[in-house]
């Protein structure tokens, strides 16, 4: 039955926010839970409580592949099982940024994405034309679970779920991006910084940052 969800989605206001947690047990299936929430940056008045009908699809990596398990959530709590027994690399709650919802994820978790947007290089060697070539390494997240994963990050500093430091960690890889929308993810949280929390004498120090954090893109 859709109504609900489509209900949830056009009739209420505000976004949810799904704090997610990860759980392997010995011998097990992996299990990723959720707890919903309406998203309330800080300072807002607005009340976080309350639930949706909520469609997610999570992308997650064992074993060097990639999968997509789904599950509707129907209550204020609400997990799903993946696959097999093996703990997964890294998990993306809200594959290709399909629903309407925003997701917080623990520090080890975001550590695990960005490592994930950032393959090591391969360490084989191709031939072509009598010449070793490397193939370029590509990430198991696509273009939209990146900036579905930034969006995810900005709203939780903006809402106090996660410090800024942690926030850029994830954020700073994406600069080097060659696509744009993701290349661009770190601007809005470094603009914020500048604009909110920095105090003048930090200037030189900012702009020195955002410098190095772009100099791949201004020699290409």
């Amino acid at each position: 039955d859709v109504g609900p969800v489509v209900d949830d989605l056009t009739l209420r206001p505000g976004i949810q926010l799904l704090e997610t947690t990860l759980a392997c047990d010995a011998g097990a299936a992996p299990r990723v839970s959720f707890v919903q929430s309406r998203y309330v940056p800080l300072g807002s008045i607005a009340s976080a409580e309350g639930f949706w009908h909520v469609p997610v699809c999570v992308r997650w990596a064992a074993a060097g592949t990639t999968h997509t398990t789904c599950t509707l959530l129907e209550a204020a709590t609400g997990s799903v099982e993946l696959e097999g027994t093996t703990c997964p690399d890294w998990i993306l709650p809200n594959a290709d940024g399909g629903s309407y919802v925003r997701f917080t994820l623990a520090d080890a978790q975001l550590a695990a994405l960005r490592a994930a947007m950032s393959p090591p290089a391969p360490t084989g060697r191709a031939r072509g034309r009598g010449r070793a070539a490397a193939a370029a390494p590509v990430s198991p997240l696509t273009v939209r679970d990146q900036i579905t994963l930034a969006d995810s990050v900005r709203a939780g500093f903006e809402a106090g779920r996660i410090s800024f430091s942690a926030a850029m960690e994830v954020l700073a890889p994406m600069a080097n991006s060659t696509e744009r929308f993701v290349a661009t993810a770190p601007i809005e949280l470094l603009t914020t910084a500048r604009d909110q929390y920095l105090e003048d004498t930090h200037d030189a120090a900012f702009q020195a940052y955002a410098h190095q954090l772009y100099a791949a893109q201004l020699t290409r």
